[in-house]
């Protein structure tokens, strides 16, 4: 017989992995007239939604060692993501919005 037992400390890390595919496609009812144009930000996780429109983004998270891991989002310059607790996203350019 086989076992498999996973630790909470893993299972916590496991469950904030990031995947590109949890990108989404930006709302298309999200105003973004009122919005400043942004040059760059560091935005910390704390499970908000952050939505952007003609921006660069990356994705920082740390792994189970305590590393840094980036992953920039090429194929989405106008996108929605929620951002969980231990992610980092920085954005460069174009407009974004937090939202909750």
């Amino acid at each position: 017989m086989v076992c498999s037992v996973v630790t909470p400390h893993y299972a916590a890390n496991f469950l904030q992995a990031f995947d590109a595919s949890k990108v989404q496609p930006p709302n298309p009812d999200t105003d973004f007239t009122d919005v400043k144009a942004n040059t760059v930000k560091l935005v910390k996780g704390r499970g908000q939604i952050v939505e952007w429109r003609g921006s660069s983004v990356t994705v920082f998270e740390k792994d189970n060692e305590g590393k840094e891991k980036g992953t920039s989002l090429y194929n989405d310059n106008n996108g929605k993501l929620e951002v969980e607790v231990g992610w980092q996203l920085y954005i460069v350019q174009g407009k974004f919005v937090e939202i909750g």
